[in-house]
């Protein structure tokens, strides 16, 4: 997008606008921050996507995230803090798109017959093999 085109931020701020539920006015203080997060590749699907995770956050825990935070100056001026939460977002939602990792295959559990059985096995097995490696029974 061209960041002289001011169709896109005032896109921003309607989207801001929707999920805040009030109406800003686009002013050149508000076009200067929303220019610098187009700089930044956000967009209004980014602006929407932070403030529904700080909504999320002052509804579970409304003793550290109070309704301030959704404030423009608090949610979107404050650029890195902006940034950082948009790059949270992407990475939390690249994990849990990211696929799962197949279950290790089980055996079958044995019987308590067919555990003696391997264990008779393995102790012909190891008697063989002490056989082979020192030419006969031990005594």
């Amino acid at each position: 997008m061209n960041p002289d085109n001011k169709d896109h931020l005032r896109a921003m701020l309607a989207a801001y606008n929707k999920e805040v539920g009030l109406e800003l006015p686009f002013i050149p203080e508000r076009e200067r921050i929303l220019r610098a997060i187009h700089r930044l590749g956000h967009g209004p699907d980014e602006v929407t996507a932070v403030l529904k995770e700080l909504k999320r956050l002052v509804n579970d825990d409304p003793r550290r995230y109070t309704i301030a935070c959704l404030d423009f100056r608090n949610a979107i001026a404050r650029l890195e803090q902006f940034d950082n939460r948009v790059h949270k977002l992407k990475a939390r939602a690249a994990k849990a798109s990211a696929p799962k990792r197949a279950p290790a295959p089980t055996r079958p559990t044995t019987s308590a017959d067919e555990a003696r059985r391997l264990a008779d096995d393995a102790k012909r097995r190891s008697a063989e093999l002490k056989e082979q490696l020192y030419g006969g029974p031990k005594t």
